[in-house]
């Protein structure tokens, strides 16, 4: 579960990249 944070830095999402993040949000 580190790579996440390389990824996008964030533990919650790392699993999916950073553009999904906000998409997430808007949703």
């Amino acid at each position: 579960k580190r790579e996440n944070e390389i990824v996008g830095g964030e533990p919650d999402e790392g699993e999916e990249p950073p553009e999904k993040k906000p998409r997430d949000l808007e949703r």
